[in-house]
């Protein structure tokens, strides 16, 4: 579903994040799902 694409590709950005040593992401989504 677009719900769990969008969760996938959440979890995706924070193993980025974290890969590069980011010291501060944003996040922006409309889902309640991802962000709840």
């Amino acid at each position: 579903s677009n719900n769990q694409a969008e969760y996938e590709a959440f979890l995706a950005g924070l193993r980025l994040a974290e890969d590069v040593d980011a010291k501060e992401i944003k996040i922006y989504t409309d889902s309640q799902l991802v962000a709840s």
